[in-house]
């Protein structure tokens, strides 16, 4: 357990994100002055680079996590950026005001999530007409890795990606982008495929990989029936040679979307109550 003050080595790796890579398909369409909600920001990195680039615009930033809030309102203070307003909130149902943002932006967030489109019915009333969304999610089906012991890291990506399966959610929610974005309402979307610059580095993903070790972890693939505790825990060590060698490499696939609002202003109040029920 992180204790409070401390810095987690995943917010450490997550927090090399920056807007300039992770949401490079937002950046072009943000504006001086704009108001931006950040779903689910994590520790803050990509949402203060959001944050600088519509100055002086408010960003409002909102996190399931009080850690990950704590985390990002302590990186704002490192960086004298006061134009965040930082949040413990669910993304379906932030309690933040509709129809009072010019874009909205997910990184990372809808694959977790057992109904990712009830997500983006949100995201859609807390727009202004015009407004643009932007998502960013991995796409385990596009995932590889190389070099000596590589089986061991492929092993342990895939354990992960089952055990989200099995509580519902959904690690190739990328695909659905479309008929996602399509079903919320949104317009003109536009896909690109992807790679993490983060993840797609051999040390950050063997740290990652430290979660083979993990008590919390290792019961719950057990508990699954996905694996063995010795099966787990046998992944560690050939994780860490495998970080260690300079012939590993891998790439960690991910999908990006951009899309509008484009109904006219009183459109909302009827969808408000359009609680569809989202396939999963």
């Amino acid at each position: 357990m992180v204790q409070t003050g401390e810095i987690s080595p995943e917010y450490t790796i997550f927090n090399q994100r920056t807007a300039g890579y992770e949401a490079a398909h937002l950046l072009p369409h943000l504006e001086p002055g704009m108001r931006v909600v950040d779903c689910g920001c994590g520790a803050g990195s990509i949402t203060l680079d959001l944050a600088t680039a519509a100055s002086p615009g408010e960003v409002v930033a909102f996190d399931i996590s009080p850690n990950a809030i704590e985390q990002a309102t302590n990186l704002a203070k490192e960086r004298g950026i006061t134009n965040v307003t930082w949040q413990v909130g669910d993304v379906y149902a932030p309690g933040i005001a509709e129809a009072s943002f010019d874009a909205a932006h997910f990184c990372g967030v809808l694959c977790h999530l057992p109904d990712p489109g009830r997500a983006l019915d949100v995201a859609y009333r807390l727009l202004k007409p015009g407004g643009v969304i932007a998502l960013r999610d991995p796409y385990k089906g596009g995932d590889w890795m190389s070099g000596p012991f590589s089986e061991a890291i492929d092993e342990l990506n895939r354990l992960i990606a089952a055990a989200s399966a099995a509580d519902g959610a959904d690690p190739m929610v990328g695909i659905r982008y479309p008929r996602l974005l399509r079903e919320a309402g949104f317009s003109d979307l536009e896909l690109f495929p992807s790679y993490s610059r983060v993840f797609s580095q051999v040390a950050n993903l063997a740290m990652a990989g430290r979660r083979s070790e993990d008590a919390t972890f290792l019961n719950r693939i057990v508990s699954l029936g996905l694996a063995t505790e010795e099966h787990v825990r046998g992944l560690a060590e050939p994780i860490r040679r495998w970080g260690e060698s300079t012939d590993s490499l891998c790439g960690f696939a991910e999908i990006t979307a951009i899309a509008w609002k484009r109904e006219k202003a009183g459109s909302d109040d009827a969808r408000a109550n359009d609680w569809r029920r989202h396939d999963r």
